[in-house]
């Protein structure tokens, strides 16, 4: 009699301990976390955002550093009208960058730069000789506004390569020039150009203390400048006076040389 009422309140007690066991609260710092927690939150740096300035020169490429009348927009004589030679200069480039790391090697960032060259009047007014004179006013001023993504990969402790890729736009001035000899003036003005931009860096940043490092590096830019219209204003004694309205490209390039500080925050 006593084993046939033992052995069913054994039962009942076992079915009562589970059911405790499953409807009691647990402890949420026990809670398991995933395997990879521990290893995603310490690949993010614990300062994930940074803001640079760089200063640097900037070399023209392309059709806006040649530096021929080969086949050139601005002398009447030539079969092709619609194409722009540069006859830039080296000049200055400075550039501020933004960005974010979204693990401890890679991450997304912004950049807005601005670049200035001069325009080589003196190796144009060579080639054509001394027949006419080219006056030009004014400088060539570059914006670059861009977004992409970058990678930096440890050397050392306190030493990383840096690579960058962005897509954005740029927007170009053209110089206003003139030429004239004692018979006639040819003026020709450019309107600005907004087209699309990519560019490629390739540097070093070396850590100075826990907020700021140093960086160097190497970046080329390139476009293709359309720009709506050419003013082309004729003036002599011989012909009498016109004016025409075309459309000129110029093929950009740029190789910006520049160093800077990063600051992470």
């Amino acid at each position: 009699m006593a084993k046939r009422i033992f052995l069913p309140m054994f039962i009942l007690f076992t079915y009562w301990c589970q059911a405790q066991d499953y409807y009691m609260p647990r402890n949420p710092a026990s809670s398991p976390k995933p395997q990879n927690y521990a290893r995603f939150k310490d690949s993010i740096p614990a300062k994930r955002y940074f803001i640079a300035l760089n200063l640097g020169i900037s070399i023209p490429l392309g059709g806006f550093g040649e530096k021929d009348t080969n086949q050139y927009f601005m002398i009447p004589t030539n079969t092709d009208s619609t194409h722009a030679k540069g006859f830039a200069n080296v000049g200055f480039h400075i550039n501020a960058k933004g960005g974010i790391f979204l693990s401890q090697n890679f991450g997304l960032l912004a950049k807005v730069g601005y670049s200035v060259n001069t325009f080589d009047a003196n190796s144009l007014n060579s080639i054509i000789n001394g027949y006419y004179y080219y006056s030009v006013s004014g400088n060539y001023s570059i914006w670059q506004v861009m977004g992409g993504a970058f990678i930096r990969l440890p050397i050392s402790d306190a030493t990383s390569f840096r690579a960058e890729g962005m897509l954005g736009g740029i927007y170009a001035n053209y110089p206003t020039a003139s030429v004239s000899n004692s018979l006639e003036t040819i003026s020709f003005k450019l309107s600005n150009a907004s087209d699309f931009a990519y560019s490629l860096s390739i540097g070093i940043e070396q850590e100075i203390d826990d907020n700021f490092s140093f960086t160097g590096g190497i970046t080329y830019t390139g476009a293709e400048l359309n720009y709506p219209t050419a003013t082309y204003t004729y003036s002599g004694t011989v012909a009498g006076t016109y004016y025409q309205r075309y459309p000129v490209s110029m093929s950009y390039g740029s190789l910006d040389f520049s160093i800077g500080l990063i600051y992470h925050l």
